[in-house]
């Protein structure tokens, strides 16, 4: 009988990444000390002249989401490019890249990595359903609508929110600017990443994102002001009628469907 395979040290930051992300997806509390813990012990691995190539990819990859978690938005970038340059595959960096910037609000920076045809051309079948899920985040509704249906119940408004767009004359990319402004200020002010949201769109109600925030009440109420003053100081057009961009307190009640970038391992 094989024995079983004895764990890598990027198998095990890997799994001690993924465990911190289940916590945090069930408390929308980020475990700061394991965090901390699993990315310097990944950085010293990687300042070993003795690591190899492969584990290096995947260890960049975890400081990288580590980064992120902690809002450390451009130094995960980095990490990310590491990882690229060390060998990972294309659609993973830039699946990753787009995950990591939506999750820090960073929209126009997400779509600029996944809506372009040579990132779109190469996205394999059984991940047409992560692509759909950060185009419908980031607002990329005409993207989302050729490979989304109705038969799945967090993408039946994709059709209604592009037919109101094509009604008032507006792209797509005017709603990824708004989520843009809307969700850099939200990032600004929780301790948590972007991690749920709800989306609804109908015809003579309009478009209505809104984001799920562990906060207060009267934290919310503030919050959404301070999106709101973002939003009319930045934007003004016929969007603005049809669009409500907000946040609501999370509860443990709220079971959001979790989409994920590729998990990278050594092969």
């Amino acid at each position: 009988m094989a024995g079983v395979a004895k764990k890598t040290i990027a198998d095990e930051i890997s799994e001690t990444r993924r465990a911190i992300e289940d916590t945090l997806h069930n408390s929308y509390m980020l475990d700061e000390l394991s965090v901390e813990r699993a990315k310097r012990k990944a950085i010293k691995y990687l300042g070993s002249v003795n690591t190899s190539a492969n584990f290096r990819v995947v260890l960049h990859h975890e400081v990288a989401y580590l980064l992120a978690l902690q809002g450390k938005y451009f130094e995960s970038m980095e990490h990310v490019a590491a990882s690229a340059y060390w060998g990972l595959e294309p659609v993973a960096s830039g699946f990753s890249t787009a995950h990591l910037s939506l999750i820090n609000g960073q929209m126009l920076r997400a779509r600029e990595v996944v809506d372009v045809s040579e990132f779109l051309n190469k996205v394999p079948p059984e991940s047409r359903s992560l692509l759909a899920a950060i185009q419908m985040n980031i607002g990329a509704i005409e993207e989302a609508a050729k490979i989304t249906g109705p038969e799945k119940s967090e993408y039946e408004h994709v059709g209604a929110a592009l037919k109101i767009l094509n009604l008032l004359g507006e792209s797509d990319m005017e709603l990824t600017k708004r989520l843009d402004t809307a969700c850099r200020v939200i990032r600004e002010h929780v301790n948590h990443p972007i991690l749920g949201f709800k989306f609804f769109a109908m015809e003579g109600e309009g478009i209505l994102y809104r984001f799920w925030v562990r906060a207060s009440v009267e934290d919310v109420i503030d919050l959404n002001d301070k999106v709101l003053d973002a939003l009319m100081d930045n934007h003004d057009g016929p969007l603005d009628r049809e669009l409500t961009i907000c946040t609501t307190p999370w509860t443990a009640d709220e079971k959001p469907n979790r989409e994920e970038a590729y998990y990278v391992g050594i092969a």
